[in-house]
């Protein structure tokens, strides 16, 4: 698990990478030397090809992947976003799915028909998870994040979320980083070029390649290449 000593001392921080590497056991090197931190309010892009290094540096900061050398700090429990099937019971409705992350995550059960009224997911509500679309069970992820930390996480990090969407689909969903509250923070991992991935709702983008984080700034100071397809 993450280590949680010593702490973040800045309030504002509320994750933080420092000289972090990752080497899976099978050899392969996932991340180099990432040093980074996520303040309150920040909205990041996490761009970069697929086999970057994005889901592992999410999971660093879950905590489900610990640094080979190198520390990890978290200030807050994260709320987490995947859409893969893995990440719901498939035989329990939306809600259902829902009722039972709120639960662990003690949230309050009347968060429950809000969030999925949120998330635009409020006529489906007992549709089995099953049988939802792609779409569908992306916005149950994020309604899933939302739940974390009692309803109020301070953190919010989703691992390429709109993947299985069409262009309008994905701008729509990335879209809702507009609704957060200003002092939560999101990182949005994403394998699509910034231009595609509504780059006016970011402040800040990491660009990863290879393991390492070749981009850490805003948005108008990125490389023409990572902007465009």
């Amino acid at each position: 698990m993450t280590n949680p000593d010593p702490p973040v001392h800045d309030p504002s921080v509320l994750a933080e990478l420092d000289q972090v590497s990752v080497v899976y056991p099978c050899g392969i090197r996932a991340l180099t030397d990432i040093s980074l931190r996520v303040h309150r309010g920040d909205r990041v892009a996490l761009i970069g090809r697929n086999g970057a290094g994005k889901s592992t540096l999410l999971r660093l900061l879950v905590g489900t992947v610990i640094p080979s050398t190198g520390a990890s700090r978290i200030a807050s429990s994260p709320g987490w976003g995947l859409p893969d099937e893995r990440s719901f019971v498939l035989s329990m409705t939306v809600a259902e799915n829902l009722a039972y992350f709120a639960e662990r995550d003690g949230a309050p059960r009347q968060a429950v028909a809000a969030l999925l009224a949120r998330v635009g997911l409020a006529g489906d509500a007992h549709k089995a998870v099953r049988n939802c679309s792609a779409g569908m069970r992306s916005r149950l992820a994020w309604a899933r994040a939302l739940v974390a930390n009692g309803a109020h996480p301070e953190l919010l990090l989703f691992d390429e979320l709109e993947r299985a969407l069409d262009l309008d689909g994905q701008r729509e969903l990335i879209g809702s980083v507009a609704s957060l509250e200003p002092h939560q923070a999101v990182l949005w991992a994403t394998h699509r070029p910034l231009q595609g991935a509504a780059p006016e709702l970011f402040t800040r983008v990491l660009a990863l390649d290879a393991g390492r984080l070749v981009f850490d700034g805003p948005p108008s100071s990125l490389p023409p290449s990572w902007v465009k397809a």
